[in-house]
């Protein structure tokens, strides 16, 4: 039987996260497309803090026994990724954060999940509104190419 992992909820902010991607996520000026960071809320990510390398997130380990051949690795950093968006409607803030979910084959698996800003209850699907917010958010920063598909 396999030791528990700990999770660790320590980000740093410079901290690399590091995801999978096809060519056709990305646009022509090196960034990522907005429908190209699904599923949303719950987005896997692994962290930079315990990949031996990028490319760990391609792992059969790290992708549920799935095969990512002809995937890429991208990294952004933690501080991309934790934020406030309003969603209209119900005006509610939504807080987009990171969450480290160790899983038994995958000690950097994490999580980006979604919050109430106020209660700080995990909303499960939150609005379309957020969820488009947030995206477009992620296709303008700056991610770097970890390694090209194969």
């Amino acid at each position: 039987m396999q030791p528990e992992l700990k999770a660790d909820q320590d980000f740093d902010p410079q901290e690399k996260l590091y995801r999978r991607y096809l060519p056709e996520h990305l646009t022509d000026d090196g960034t990522i497309r907005p429908q190209s960071f699904k599923p949303l809320p719950r987005t896997s990510v692994n962290r930079e803090r315990y990949s031996s390398s990028p490319e760990h997130v391609l792992d059969p380990g790290c992708c549920e026994e799935k095969d990512y051949s002809g995937y890429g690795v991208y990294s952004f950093s933690v501080k991309d990724v934790s934020c406030t968006i309003q969603a209209e409607g119900n005006g509610r803030n939504h807080e987009f954060y990171l969450e480290h979910v160790p899983l038994s084959s995958c000690e950097p698996h994490s999580e980006v999940k979604c919050r109430e800003f106020i209660s700080k209850k995990e909303i499960k699907d939150a609005s379309k509104t957020a969820k488009e917010r947030f995206r477009i958010k992620l296709s303008q920063i700056k991610i770097a190419i970890e390694c090209a598909p194969n």
